[in-house]
């Protein structure tokens, strides 16, 4: 139905990439070092390599994003962001379309310090964040670039540790946290024109951690980044707000969270052996990847 989402597991060999397009199940597979990225269908198996970029490698890549919206077009496009060459900390975009099979340079170099290999389409744009600054957006059909400010971190100054970042239902989230781990935090909503930030849910996990005393790593300290041990693997929005969720992972075991009413539930247990605590954490959001079944070409 209309709004569910299924986390599947999909194996990725070491060095290879996938970035995150939540409407669909379509993927974009970039093996790092090696020559092409992939675009790959894991409902009908297909896929297609993507040619080269004239005069270029992709040994220079520092991200690539696939921007697929079925609702508007069967035709998707990837934007590939290179390191400029002969201008330091500088980067330039190239963007392939399906319609032509063809790359295309967009614009000038630029200066960012945002991290390219965790965008988000969203809005008709691929948006990628900033743990020291404002994020980033890129219009994929008008061919824009734009900075926005980040949420202001309380205390200021203070470097975030963003936790999630992802689309889901035509809307885009943020959740970060400042200074020591918490379980309490903020999930932030940006406005549907980028009109700004806003507080969307307040999330407090300490009654999950009471239930499950194991997820607290008693061998540190409260203050260590290990202590609590939990990752966010998707936050999904549903057509009636009330059954909104956010999914996170505690050892062995992944979480519903029912962020109007707080109530939570155990969503899956994985293999005994294959989830090993001494290796937890080993599903951050930026690995995990909604699911839906789809008869797109690629």
């Amino acid at each position: 139905t209309s709004g569910e989402r299924t986390i599947l597991p999909m194996v990725l060999e070491p060095e290879q990439h996938c970035s995150r397009n939540p409407p669909e199940d379509t993927c974009l597979h970039h093996r790092l070092f090696q020559k092409s990225p992939i675009i790959y269908n894991p409902t009908t198996h297909q896929f297609i390599t993507l040619p080269d970029p004239t005069g270029r490698s992709f040994k220079n890549t520092r991200g690539v994003q696939l921007a697929f919206d079925p609702s508007k077009s069967p035709c998707y496009k990837v934007v590939c962001v290179y390191s400029s060459v002969g201008l330091p900390e500088h980067y330039e975009i190239e963007v392939y379309s399906s319609e032509t099979g063809l790359w295309r340079r967009s614009g000038n170099p630029f200066r960012s310090s945002v991290t390219f290999k965790k965008g988000v389409f969203w809005n008709g744009a691929i948006n990628w964040f900033n743990s020291s600054g404002d994020f980033l957006c890129f219009n994929v059909d008008e061919e824009w670039l734009r900075t926005l400010a980040m949420p202001p971190a309380p205390n200021g100054g203070e470097k975030r540790m963003v936790k999630y970042f992802g689309e889901s239902c035509g809307h885009l989230h943020l959740i970060e946290n400042y200074g020591p781990p918490t379980i309490h935090f903020i999930v932030y909503e940006m406005g549907r024109n980028y009109s700004g930030w806003f507080v969307k849910y307040v999330v407090d996990l300490d009654p999950v951690m009471k239930a499950f005393p194991e997820s607290m790593n008693r061998g540190v300290g409260s203050s260590d980044l290990n202590y609590y041990m939990f990752l966010i693997l998707t936050l999904t929005r549903m057509g009636n707000d009330e059954e909104s969720f956010l999914l996170f992972t505690l050892p062995a075991k992944a979480m519903r969270y029912n962020l109007s009413d707080k109530t939570f539930e155990k969503a899956f247990d994985f293999e005994e052996g294959r989830v090993r605590r001494e290796i937890f954490p080993i599903v951050p959001w930026n690995d995990a990847f909604p699911y839906i079944e789809s008869l797109a070409c690629v």
